[in-house]
């Protein structure tokens, strides 16, 4: 059963701004799967900034590996280009 001083809370929230930026780095030692071997990954890191109704702003922060060689295997596309579009997907959201 809820509360019902628990009801009265809102979760009403705007984002304020969302920053992605993306860092290259080398493995110290390659990762080798069945679909190549990974030398370097992407590291995609997100600062999201919202904005309760109540005027009081929040910061938060993520980050993930991008690696299209073990998310995205393709033989009829390179490296650079999956890479690429991992990244466009996510600084679009």
């Amino acid at each position: 059963m809820i509360r019902p001083s628990a009801q009265r809370l809102s979760a009403d929230m705007r984002v304020v701004s969302a920053v992605c930026t993306f860092n290259e780095q080398r493995l110290r030692v390659p990762l080798h799967l069945s679909s190549g071997t990974i030398t370097d990954i992407t590291l995609a890191s997100v600062e999201v900034i919202s904005e309760g109704s109540n005027g009081q702003r929040a910061t938060g922060r993520g980050m993930c590996y991008l690696s299209d060689m073990w998310a995205w295997p393709s033989v009829t596309l390179d490296h650079a280009t999956r890479d690429a579009a991992m990244r466009e997907l996510a600084a679009h959201f």
